[in-house]
C-alpha cells in the first residue's frame, strides 16, 4: 500500500479528543459539569481504578448509545448557543 491509511485505534483516539472538546465547550458555555457527568455516566460506569482493569462491563459496548450521548452533548451546546 502506497498511501496513508487510518487505523481503528487512531479513529478512536480522534473521537475521544473530539468528545473531550465538546465536554470542555459545553462546560465553558454553561458552567454546569453535572450535565456532562450525567451523559458520560450513562455510558461509562467505572472509568478509573481496579474496578475497570479487566472489567468488560466498565462501559457500554453499544455504539448506538455512544452516538446518542454525543448527540445529547451536541444538542446541549446548540441549545445554549442558539438560545433555545
Amino acid at each position: 500500500m502506497n498511501r496513508v491509511c487510518a487505523s481503528i485505534r487512531l479513529k478512536n483516539m480522534r473521537d475521544g479528543v473530539e468528545e473531550y472538546e465538546m465536554f470542555r465547550l459545553l462546560s465553558g458555555l454553561d458552567g454546569c459539569r453535572e450535565r456532562i457527568g450525567n451523559v458520560v455516566n450513562s455510558i461509562v460506569f467505572s472509568p478509573y481504578g481496579k474496578a475497570t482493569s479487566g472489567n468488560l462491563e466498565a462501559w457500554n459496548h453499544n455504539p448506538g448509545h455512544w452516538d446518542e450521548a454525543r448527540t445529547k452533548i451536541g444538542n446541549m451546546i446548540d441549545e445554549i448557543e442558539t438560545g433555545r
